[in-house]
């Protein structure tokens, strides 16, 4: 799993340079406010922290980066989320079995960046 995993990461680091640039641009601002949440004396932080890493993930230059990753790096990604899933399939009381199980059906019939997306989602939610 991790020798795919870092398959990837170089594939979209050597391909997606530009999209990378944007997604860590809007990173640093969704950490300062991430960090000013954490520091507040809200009693609601966790919620609030999860709704924006939500947010995060939703954004229009995460989609960007994903569809440069399958575009440019579709066998390392399925390789990546094909291990990962066998992985997370062989723990039943994981967390994120149900995830896993439910994905393993939906990227047999292929990835697509909605689908990645809404995967990443699931299981951030966790």
């Amino acid at each position: 799993m991790m020798k795919h995993m870092q398959a990837t990461m170089q594939c979209v680091a050597k391909n997606c340079k530009k999209q990378r640039a944007e997604i860590q641009k809007k990173q640093k601002q969704y950490i300062a406010d991430l960090m000013k949440l954490l520091n507040s004396k809200s009693q609601d932080k966790e919620k609030k922290a999860k709704a924006l890493t939500l947010k995060m993930y939703k954004c229009n230059e995460r989609m960007k980066l994903i569809e440069c990753q399958l575009d440019k790096c579709y066998n390392q990604t399925e390789k990546m989320i094909k291990s990962t899933i066998a992985s997370i399939l062989k723990t039943p009381n994981s967390p994120m079995y149900k995830v896993a199980k439910k994905y393993e059906k939906i990227f047999k019939k292929g990835i697509t960046p909605k689908k990645l997306l809404e995967y990443d989602i699931d299981a951030m939610k966790l």
